[in-house]
């Protein structure tokens, strides 16, 4: 479910932008948002050239109204209409210019956001490029979200459902598939060993041993797990493992070697090893920026 976090009255300061990194200063009342630090809309109505720039989260830019120019770095630009979407990825240089009379809508998130919301890795995120695509399909629920942001007494669970959904359509288009989840079709016993991994992430998990939870060979399960989650066994336990690990990093006074000890993991080396090849980062380093920025870890 996403959760909100309400930006008090209508304005928006760049000085203190809930978009991590970004450098931009606006005058109050540019724009109306909605949302908190890793995924905010907003929306502006007014002529405003907002220069080139970059910050962590990715942007989704969708005119709802009018056009605008939109500029990705210093060579290439193109004039976005209602209908069209513009995806600029994480860290890319971007700017805008008014140049008709309307409304333009914008979604930023970060690829952490993206990857737990809606199970897109973050490295296919942080590899995908600046791109244009149509929003024709949408904009019957962008001109609704535009009234919800404007509305007096707004329904957040509305907003944030018509925000999770453009930027999934978004992602459809990019070829940015999501990871895959285990089916509904799936045979209970399969669900019944998914429930206990999740339970006993801190104990030694066999393969033996998830087979006889099955009541079924070993050589079954792995067939299972491949139709049904997508991936082996054992990989789905190390996925729970960081997952978990990374929960427990973004809580105060969290301690790296007891994370390692909860989750299952041999030693704190094995976990930092895993930890690093999985998102990039140690837990360490993660744990600091998590906590300090309160946001997700660029890359």
């Amino acid at each position: 479910m996403i959760r909100t976090v309400l930006t008090p009255g209508n304005s928006h300061d760049h000085a203190r932008c809930k978009v991590r990194g970004c450098p931009v200063v606006l005058p109050e009342d540019t724009f109306t948002e909605w949302g908190q630090s890793d995924f905010l809309m907003a929306s502006c109505g007014r002529p405003t050239t907002i220069p080139q720039h970059d910050h962590f989260p990715l942007q989704l830019s969708l005119p709802i109204s009018g056009s605008c120019l939109h500029w990705f770095g210093p060579k290439r630009s193109v004039i976005l209409t209602e209908g069209e979407a513009a995806f600029i990825p994480s860290g890319e240089t971007h700017g805008t210019s008014k140049i008709a009379t309307g409304e333009l809508l914008t979604i930023t998130a970060e690829l952490e956001w993206c990857e737990e919301h809606c199970d897109v890795a973050a490295a296919a995120l942080r590899r995908a490029k600046l791109s244009t695509v149509s929003g024709k399909a949408l904009q019957g629920i962008l001109w609704r979200a535009s009234a919800l942001l404007r509305a007096r007494d707004r329904d957040e669970l509305y907003i944030g459902s018509i925000g999770f959904t453009v930027m999934l359509d978004v992602f459809y288009q990019l070829g940015l598939w999501p990871q895959r989840r285990m089916a509904l079709n799936s045979p209970g016993r399969l669900r019944g060993v998914v429930r206990w991994i999740d339970e006993h992430l801190g104990e030694k998990v066999t393969l033996a041993n998830l087979a006889s939870l099955a009541h079924c060979s070993q050589f079954h399960l792995i067939r299972l797990f491949d139709r049904f989650v997508g991936t082996s066994p054992a990989k789905y336990v190390m996925e729970r493992r960081l997952k978990k690990s990374r929960e427990l990093l973004r809580l105060p006074g969290a301690d790296i070697s007891e994370t390692a000890l909860v989750c299952g993991f041999a030693s704190q080396s094995h976990f930092t090893r895993a930890f690093v090849r999985r998102y990039g980062v140690p837990p360490g380093a993660y744990r600091t920026k998590r906590q300090s920025a309160g946001l997700g870890f660029p890359s």
